[in-house]
């Protein structure tokens, strides 16, 4: 999947994402979930590798060089709920 605007780009992960996702996924602000928090450019390959299939999750890269400034994602919880969330680097 992948959606376009004026300055960003909405996909699917790709294996060169771990540097980015790692830098915002590692900061305790941005992530407040200690056991999704990363600490290495291995667990975050590991994160991106192994999404769960119930899990829609896009990386959001900034158009420009379509580096990964953050991520959206839905998780359907029952049949007419879903838990949605993000995450954005800081600078």
């Amino acid at each position: 999947m992948i959606i376009e605007t004026e300055h960003l780009i909405i996909r699917d992960f790709q294996e060169k994402d771990a540097v980015g996702l790692l830098e915002y996924l590692s900061h305790p602000r941005v992530n407040c979930f200690v056991s999704e928090r990363l600490c290495s450019e291995e667990s975050a390959l590991a994160y991106i590798s192994n999404t769960p299939k119930e899990l829609l999750r896009y990386a959001v890269c900034l158009k420009e060089d379509d580096f990964i400034i953050g991520d959206v994602f839905a998780l359907r919880e029952e049949a007419d709920t879903f838990n949605v969330g993000w995450h954005f680097n800081q600078r």
